[in-house]
């Protein structure tokens, strides 16, 4: 029997990203220090084996975007602004203000609404596929690209509109979709209905991070597989949730390359504008990455933490209670041979392990100080993070589970994680 190919992993390697960044600025490329990278996509994601994103795992670097050719657009002098209306009712979604102000301060472009509600009688004759995926009757793309291309105003860069409503693309095979962008038109839908049972602030992440994606793809940039970025692609909401609110190097390039008719970009300021939307929203972690991102920019020296909140920032959250013990044995010896080895030896140890830990789960390999070896599984708000605490002296190793309050059945989870053993032979 022929022996089975490995596993595909994404590009992460220090010469892998700085081939797909290309001739960047050093003030971008230290930002690759809290980017993460992607881990291997699991059975059913976006980027797994006979999955329609499995096409992207050849991404697209600075150099790809750079040919010349239809698949990108540019802003310029005459039309830089991006619209941004609701389509029809959206009386759930969160404010127009606070989503405008994260595609602003994303893409550095004036964000205006339509000078008027685009018409009911055109909105109630837009395709529908009344059988639905699950969450009602739903929209179908194409039609309401059609709508908002008759309605986009002469000085748009694009127009883009959120919906209540399910979306779907029946033309193409999707049986639903978070947004969709037209190249063409210049136009982008996103739909919010598979967003709305969250707490309002990751409500608002949701719907902030889809526009941002969409609108991303109207520049021409493709899905990222560069590390953790808005412009990931996604199959479901866990792996949508994934996503860091950052654009990586890759994408920031590309951004700067479309801006440069209208103005050069200022990639401080920018991160600047992210930091001070992600702070005025509660969006503590974001803004925790962003300003780990504005030191690196800035050449400032303290080192940066790995992203996806790490157990310094989740000890004041009062969400969450704790409880500490040592590390099982069997664990700690595997752990300490895989550390020797490297975060990708510490990641192929314990990502098998996941299935076996409840669903919104994060693991994280860290001393008590200092940079994360390696971090796993969900990235935003996770319901529980399991530290593995490893003592560089070998002295006081140990396991810190933190649990979120609302989490249900959090006595039996604690007592269940109880020096946790993955490994019993």
């Amino acid at each position: 029997m022929p022996p089975k190919p490995p596993r595909w992993r994404p590009p992460s390697s220090v010469e892998e990203r700085l081939k797909a960044t290309g001739e960047a600025s050093a003030q971008l490329l230290r930002c690759w220090e809290c980017i993460p990278p992607l881990p291997p996509p699991r059975a059913g994601e976006w980027l797994a084996a006979a999955q329609p994103g499995a096409r992207d795992r050849r991404g697209q670097s600075f150099a790809d975007f750079s040919r010349p050719g239809p698949h990108r657009t540019f802003p310029s002098r005459q039309q830089q602004k991006i619209y941004l209306t609701p389509l029809g009712a959206a009386d759930a979604a969160p404010a127009w203000a606070a989503l405008a102000g994260a595609l602003a301060a994303c893409f550095s472009l004036p964000v205006c609404a339509l000078p008027s509600r685009l018409p009911r009688e055109e909105l109630a004759a837009l395709a529908r596929d009344a059988c639905g995926a699950g969450y009602g009757e739903q929209l179908e793309a194409p039609s309401v690209h059609a709508l908002l291309a008759r309605h986009r105003p002469r000085d748009a860069f694009a127009l883009v509109a959120y919906a209540a409503d399910d979306l779907c693309d029946s033309s193409k095979g999707f049986s639903f979709l978070f947004g969709q962008a037209n190249l063409d038109k210049g136009t982008a839908v996103v739909s919010f209905a598979r967003y709305q049972d969250a707490m309002p602030s990751l409500t608002l992440r949701r719907c902030a991070l889809v526009l941002c994606h969409e609108v991303g793809h109207l520049f021409g940039i493709k899905h990222c597989i560069w590390g953790r970025c808005i412009m990931n692609g996604s199959n479901h909401l866990e792996e949508a949730d994934s996503r860091g609110f950052a654009l990586c190097p890759v994408e920031l390039c590309k951004l700067a390359s479309s801006l440069a008719a209208v103005q050069p970009l200022d990639a401080t300021a920018r991160e600047e504008a992210m930091l001070r939307w992600l702070g005025a929203h509660g969006l503590h972690a974001d803004a925790e990455e962003s300003r780990q991102r504005l030191r690196l920019m800035r050449g400032e020296t303290e080192a940066a933490t790995e992203v996806a909140t790490p157990p310094p920032f989740v000890l004041p959250d009062e969400r969450y209670d704790r409880r500490t013990c040592g590390m099982e044995r069997r664990l700690l010896a595997r752990l300490r041979a895989a550390t020797s080895e490297g975060a990708e030896s510490v990641r192929a140890l314990l990502e098998p392990t996941l299935a076996s830990l409840p669903d919104n789960t994060r693991i994280m390999v860290a001393p008590p100080l200092g940079k994360p070896t390696a971090v796993l599984g969900s990235f935003i708000d996770p319901s529980v993070i399991v530290w593995l605490l490893l003592d560089p002296l070998d002295v006081d190793s140990k396991q810190v589970t933190y649990c979120r309050l609302e989490a249900p059945e959090a006595i039996q989870l604690f007592e269940a994680l109880y020096k946790w053993a993955p490994f019993l032979t």
